[in-house]
């Protein structure tokens, strides 16, 4: 089978006219070339180097993966120390929350509680509230006058026992000329009633409706008697 080469069947013959022959003759050694003691030792001096780059790659790459590893768990560290100054943020924001809804919770309680008191209140006890606040009013009105009624009877002048027992007198004979004797009798229960009526002073059972009961006192200040003659 001829696979495209051309064999040449004297080949071999030309080319061994060129080759040395030995002949029963020992190979010289050179003296520069190894021995087989220096080639072995080489050998495994290579073979050492080979294995001491080998554990220093292998050192180098457990120091890159330490390193990695540390800056790893420094930014985990990192983001856990950012997630816990957040958690207690977000815990300060939720109870700061909670106490306001509590303190809106008694407000709106406070204002129902208002609301439904105000609910109940019928137009009667309206109306006499609003009664209790006028009659409190004329109350108020009845007392200053009566205040400045004190004070007006204070600067006026005093009169002598003289002068007073001689008032009293005249005033004595006027009433009894005028008075008859049935009226006389009932006279001093009439003055002692409308005394007592005029002396009453208006309580919160008997408050009137419109106006005060109690007298009022004169807005002008009491004139001078009659000095005697």
């Amino acid at each position: 089978m001829n696979l495209g080469f051309n064999f040449d069947g004297e080949y071999h013959l030309v080319t061994s006219k060129h080759m040395p022959t030995y002949q029963n003759s020992e190979i010289i050694s050179d003296p520069d070339d190894f021995t087989r003691e220096e080639l072995l030792k080489l050998l495994s001096y290579f073979e050492g180097e080979l294995q001491a780059r080998d554990e220093v790659v292998a050192r180098l790459r457990l120091e890159i993966q330490i390193n990695e590893v540390a800056e790893s768990k420094a930014e985990t560290e990192r983001v856990e120390r950012k997630l816990e100054a957040e958690r207690e943020r977000h815990k300060s924001m939720v109870l700061f929350l909670i106490n306001e809804r509590k303190q809106m919770l008694v407000k709106m309680h406070e204002l129902r509680v208002k609301s439904e008191a105000n609910a109940l209140m019928t137009p009667g006890d309206l109306a006499l509230l609003e009664e209790l606040k006028k009659e409190v009013g004329f109350l108020r009105e009845e007392r200053d006058s009566l205040k400045n009624a004190n004070k007006s009877l204070k600067h006026l002048p005093q009169l002598t026992d003289t002068g007073g027992s001689l008032v009293v007198a005249n005033r004595m004979a006027t009433s009894a000329g005028s008075s008859s004797g049935g009226s006389s009798s009932t006279g001093p229960a009439m003055s002692a009633g409308t005394l007592s009526s005029r002396t009453r002073l208006a309580t919160s059972s008997s408050f009137p409706a419109e106006k005060s009961r109690l007298p009022r006192a004169p807005s002008s200040p009491a004139r001078g008697l009659p000095s005697p003659r």
